[in-house]
């Protein structure tokens, strides 16, 4: 929220933008939400690839992370350590049979991102759909 303006779903599109390196972009939306188009990042990388992406000299400005730091809650983990290169490390293990465990380890790139994490999917659970519904995350289909 920035002004008194909240956009919701975001996640798919700064996913897409931070890993292919793009950190100078002017976004037009003319709803309270980023489209969710396939439910992926694929059609934005898409967009974005077939836009072209133009590099300025400008100097980039980066965090550094000096210390490992880690929030726990509810059964989840996430963690940011200390590297030289964007490393990604994700488990997860939902005791659902479509699901189960799944875990993935790469150096994100542009490349490796658009080929292994742009398709992955948002996904649910039919018996979350009323609580989803009545906390405004999800939209009953006319």
């Amino acid at each position: 929220m920035r002004q008194g303006v909240l956009i919701s779903t975001t996640e798919h599109l700064l996913s897409v933008l931070y890993s292919m390196g793009i950190d100078n972009v002017f976004i037009e939306i003319d709803n309270l939400e980023v489209p969710i188009l396939d439910g992926s990042g694929q059609p934005f990388v898409e967009l974005l690839t077939d836009a072209g992406i133009r590099q300025y000299r400008r100097r980039r400005r980066y965090l550094r992370i000096l210390r490992p730091v880690t929030v726990e809650g509810n059964g989840k983990r996430i963690s940011i350590l200390p590297c030289d290169a964007f490393r990604l490390t994700c488990d997860i293990d939902f005791p659902h049979p479509m699901v189960g465990h799944q875990s993935i380890e790469m150096d994100v790139t542009p490349e490796h991102y658009a080929d292994e994490i742009a398709p992955a999917r948002t996904f649910g659970f039919e018996y979350e759909l009323d609580q989803m519904r009545n906390m405004g995350l999800i939209r009953a289909l006319r």
